[in-house]
């Protein structure tokens, strides 16, 4: 793993270096030969290449900034991400010790696209409202790269560490199932509708629903809402038996980030929904916008998937009392000023 390290971390200058060979005929640019051989003193050069860099800041307000974003993600990810931005750091280096270049920002080609590669990469999918929360209750929370161990793995790990903690399920748990049925009672309870949307990611909100519903021999029809990018619960439903996402999803919705639903979950679901709804990521922002401004609700991504399956496919709905379930707010301010400054899509 070291030497593998190693070698990604050498890739920012060595694809500089090939490029250079190709283009100019010289392991480096033209211009640093110049300087080198003109005797610039190193003092100055250093002055020069800071220059460098605040030049194609002003030129350009999205390189250098997204190479710190890079650098600071990979700082709390894998060793291989760690390599490859700290060899962007090293290459950075050097530009600046060489004095820059007489055309703004081309010299940050490679560190860009190794920053571009550790965002991509990136497993701090966890919203930092969400963390802050936690931890301004005294908790301690274990961030995981999903990509190395599973969060499954990672707390079959932490229980072993710590002999006598109890695992508390987020979903595949009937005590999961029966707390969110309260919910299911109070508003079949309330009101006669026709649909109650739901959203769905591990499936104990919306088994929960089912159950409320069997209970009290309700009408509702209940309908699941799924984003597109983790869409095991869909597929499951279709296939008729539990399957299950190789990788973790990449959605916009963190809340429905799993790996498939909850054995108990399926049981429920399987026979307890009519449908489930595979909604982009793009209306999920859509229906998180729409909340905003028709209803003054601040609605995390996983908390708008309802009104997003509603976007998905209005004719399903079209004549029928719906209840649309919003399962959250903990939403970053960053990705929700993002989602409300966003082109708004035509209103149906």
């Amino acid at each position: 793993m070291l030497a593998r390290s190693i070698a990604v971390g050498a890739l920012p200058a060595l694809a500089w270096t090939v490029f250079s060979l190709y283009y100019y005929g010289f392991p480096v640019p033209n211009t640093v030969y110049a300087k080198l051989g003109a005797g610039v003193p190193f003092g100055e050069r250093i002055v020069q290449g800071g220059r460098y860099l605040l030049d194609s800041l002003g030129r350009d307000f999205v390189t250098l900034p997204a190479i710190v974003i890079g650098v600071a993600l990979a700082l709390r990810a894998s060793l291989i991400e760690m390599a490859l931005t700290g060899g962007s750091l090293l290459y950075i280096a050097s530009v600046v010790s060489a004095g820059g270049d007489f055309m703004s920002g081309r010299f940050l080609t490679a560190p860009l696209v190794a920053a571009a590669i550790a965002i991509a990469r990136s497993e701090l999918t966890t919203r930092q409202v969400k963390v802050a929360a936690v931890q301004s209750y005294g908790g301690i929370v274990d961030l995981v790269n999903v990509r190395e161990v599973s969060r499954a793995r990672r707390v079959e790990q932490l229980l072993a560490e710590h002999t006598g903690a109890f695992p508390a399920p987020a979903y595949d748990d009937y005590r999961v199932v029966a707390g969110n049925s309260t919910l299911g009672k109070e508003i079949l309870s309330g009101s006669d509708f026709d649909v109650i949307v739901v959203p769905v990611g591990g499936g104990g909100l919306s088994s929960g629903i089912v159950i409320a519903r069997d209970y009290l021999h309700a009408r509702a029809e209940i309908i699941g809402a799924e984003p597109l990018p983790g869409n095991d619960a869909a597929r499951s439903l279709r296939a008729g038996q539990l399957l299950s996402n190789e990788h973790e999803p990449a959605t916009v919705a963190d809340g429905a980030r799993t790996l498939s639903l909850g054995q108990l979950n399926w049981e429920i679901l399987q026979h307890g929904v009519k449908d489930i709804i595979e909604v982009p990521d793009a209306l999920t922002l859509d229906a998180l916008r729409r909340y905003f401004t028709y209803v003054n609700l601040k609605v995390e991504p996983t908390g708008a998937l309802a009104l997003g399956a509603l976007l998905a496919q209005p004719e399903q709905f079209s004549g029928k009392r719906v209840c649309c379930i919003v399962s959250g707010g903990n939403v970053d301010p960053a990705v929700y000023a993002q989602a409300l400054l966003a082109q708004p899509t035509e209103l149906r």
